[in-house]
């Protein structure tokens, strides 16, 4: 059995480690590229314009209240996110071989740090968000003050998925590209770009059915958080359920199962490394 408070004051425990490992991997990413961290804030910009030319421009996708750019960044940035630090994640044991090889500590602390490196890129980016809600006078929603909420129910749904990744890309390496392939299914099943109401515009039930996807919920709490007036916008068959309870329950079962596979895959990391 997995006890998730022993596990997270572990992780509580260890929060300098990860902290000093995050803090390495970011200069040792950004040393050498001339506007260094900036790339993780011009990366979703410059997609921010493709979609734009491609969904409002070409396309025609009405956002109903916002500005388009305003509503693909306020889904982009935390998409970024969490695809950035799965992915890196995933990785990150084979990685750091080195480490698992010739030290014995706290191993999740190594897919924890690409996280914790990711969500610092996360933070540099909300301040370009505000700039764009002023460009656009877009007034801050009253429910901001629930945003630390939302990031950390963002951040165990991401730790749970990294734990289960990074552990079974030690055992089987095909699993960082079934990995890509279904991050990039799941984006175009997300709003990051669209609207909920064209999900309704299809049918109620495929709505209901297309709100178990978390990220889903996740980037909908993160808008109702930072646009002002932007619930009144949202279908009226969204309930409490499908944007805080189920969310919150499915990331728990992930987080639970990412430190049951992580604990009884890690004794044997050495040898496949």
């Amino acid at each position: 059995m997995i006890n998730l408070i022993e596990e997270i004051n572990k992780i509580f425990i260890n929060r300098q480690i990860i902290w000093n490992l995050a803090v390495n991997q970011i200069k040792a990413r950004y040393r050498y590229p001339m506007i260094g961290v900036m790339w993780s804030i011009l990366t979703p910009l410059f997609l921010s314009i493709i979609f734009l030319i491609a969904f409002e421009i070409i396309i025609k996708v009405k956002i109903p209240g916002y500005h388009f750019l305003v509503y693909f960044l306020s889904g982009m940035f935390p998409w970024a996110y969490f695809n950035t630090s799965v992915l890196e994640a995933c990785n990150s044991i084979v990685q750091n071989s080195n480490l698992i090889k010739s030290i014995i500590f706290y191993r999740k602390n190594i897919p924890l740090s690409y996280i914790l490196m990711n969500l610092i890129n996360f933070f540099c980016s909300i301040p370009i968000l505000f700039i764009f809600f002023l460009i656009f006078k877009i007034k801050i929603s009253l429910y901001i003050i629930f945003l630390p909420f939302v990031l950390i129910i963002h951040t165990l749904f991401i730790m749970g998925i990294a734990l289960i990744v990074s552990s079974l890309q030690v055992r089987i390496r095909d699993t960082r590209y079934i990995l890509e392939v279904l991050l990039s299914a799941v984006f175009f099943l997300t709003p990051v770009f669209y609207p909920l109401n064209m999900i309704k515009e299809i049918s109620s039930s495929f709505l209901k059915i297309y709100m178990f996807n978390p990220m889903a919920s996740i980037i909908t709490l993160y808008r109702i958080t930072l646009l002002g007036g932007y619930i009144k916008y949202l279908p009226s068959e969204i309930s409490y359920f499908n944007l805080i309870f189920l969310p919150l329950i499915i990331t728990f079962l992930l987080l639970y199962l990412g430190f049951f596979i992580f604990n009884k895959l890690e004794p044997s990391f050495a040898d496949f490394v």
